[in-house]
């Protein structure tokens, strides 16, 4: 369900991505807090959809249960510039893009019903989920 939980944050990302169709990615940090496995298989997912090595720190562990974002700060190093998306309050990220207004998006905390639905919605073979798993050997602790 770890997977799960990150779903909306992931679509974030992607679109964040999608603003910069000419960015070429050199590098990812990630930050997080330790004992939270959903920061670790974004890092994987990350190093195996951009082809490179992701460095993933470590956040002070504080009370996430209301947080929509598990993940607190996350930069895309480009060639254009950093690419950012970093949680604001328990229900707001920040999307910053080089040479565009930075954008705020709302995500709520997903409950441990909305995550088994997801994945029961999905009983199939998961090759997305597969490959972060496989990318998680190019993850660098910082």
């Amino acid at each position: 369900m770890m997977w799960s939980r990150i779903t909306p944050w992931r679509g974030v990302v992607a679109s964040a991505l999608d603003r910069c169709p000419d960015a070429i990615i050199t590098g990812v940090e990630i930050t997080g807090p330790a004992h939270d496995p959903s920061v670790d298989v974004a890092a994987g997912w990350l190093s195996s959809a951009l082809h490179v090595t992701v460095t993933r720190h470590t956040a002070e562990d504080t009370p996430r249960a209301d947080n929509g974002a598990p993940i607190d700060l996350l930069v895309l190093a480009s060639n254009l510039g950093d690419i950012t998306v970093e949680v604001v309050d328990a229900q707001t990220v920040r999307v910053a893009v080089p040479n565009r207004p930075d954008t705020f998006v709302a995500l709520e905390a997903r409950t441990d019903a909305d995550c088994l639905a997801e994945e029961l919605r999905h009983l199939d073979p998961d090759a997305t989920y597969g490959r972060a798993l496989a990318g998680l050997e190019h993850v660098q602790v910082g």
